[in-house]
């Protein structure tokens, strides 16, 4: 294919790369407003942005970060108090609370979130397919200096490191319909989301930062296959742990779902 083309460029030199978009919401026909909002939410509490025992921002000021109206965080603020991540006390504003399993069980009942957590295992499929050749694409743009900044980013950052290595290889990736694929791939990924299930969730953070640190070694020793290699692996792990402790809390429609090789 390589010789082919090269031969047409020679024969037509004077024909020029055409411009074209590609586009891919993810979000649309994902339910309202408030349900994002929840999500949003959800991921905040099980990233430890917001805190058990805190209380979250008044409606005013959700309602003025989310730009929706007081009406759609009072409808997200029930939802969340539902599903059992908070309490809104009347006078003072909405505690948090950390998911245990009786809550977990009552999410997973709960047919949208349900669904929220097939469509994440689907989300952790086409990653697993689509990093590794991101990974290595974006390999060679990826110079000593950003690479050096990305060290002191995982060391200072509470993050994920995995995370981390994704924006990298998202911001140097040059194929653009790959770069669009990943971004929207990546909005339902919502980290905190799933850590939201575990009750030790600083313990499932320590072993995919491990996992990912692995990752971040090839890249840094300048091994290009190995890195591309263990990016996907770091996805597929997270598959299956995602997928097994579903199973154990009743999602037993996830069974058929596997992760690609």
């Amino acid at each position: 294919m390589e010789k082919y083309l090269i031969q047409l460029s020679s024969r037509y030199p004077n024909i020029h790369e055409k411009q074209f978009s590609y586009t891919w919401t993810v979000e649309v026909g994902r339910d309202h407003y408030y349900t994002q909002i929840v999500r949003d939410l959800i991921d905040k509490v099980g990233l430890g942005f917001y805190k058990k025992n805190e209380f979250l921002p008044s409606e005013a000021q959700l309602a003025k970060q989310y730009k929706v109206s007081i009406s759609t965080i009072k409808k997200s603020l029930s939802v969340l108090n539902e599903l059992g991540y908070g309490e809104t006390i009347n006078g003072k504003g909405t505690k948090i609370y950390i998911q245990n399993d009786q809550y977990t069980i009552k999410s997973l009942n709960n047919k949208k979130y349900r669904k929220d957590t097939i469509i994440y295992l689907n989300a952790l499929q086409l990653m697993v397919l689509n990093i590794e050749v991101a990974a290595f694409l974006a390999f060679e743009e990826i110079d000593a200096r950003t690479i050096s900044n990305l060290k002191t980013k995982i060391q200072n950052s509470q993050n994920i490191i995995l995370d981390e290595l994704f924006h990298c290889i998202l911001e140097h990736v040059q194929l653009k319909p790959l770069k669009t694929v990943l971004q929207e791939n990546n909005k339902v990924l919502y980290w905190g989301y799933y850590l939201s299930f575990y009750y030790d969730e600083s313990q499932i953070i320590q072993e995919l930062n491990s996992k990912a640190m692995v990752a971040f070694e090839y890249l840094s020793s300048g091994n290009q296959k190995d890195f591309a290699k263990e990016m996907s692996k770091c996805y597929r792990d997270v598959f299956h742990i995602v997928k097994k402790h579903m199973i154990s809390f009743g999602l037993y429609e996830v069974k058929r779902l596997i992760a690609p090789r």
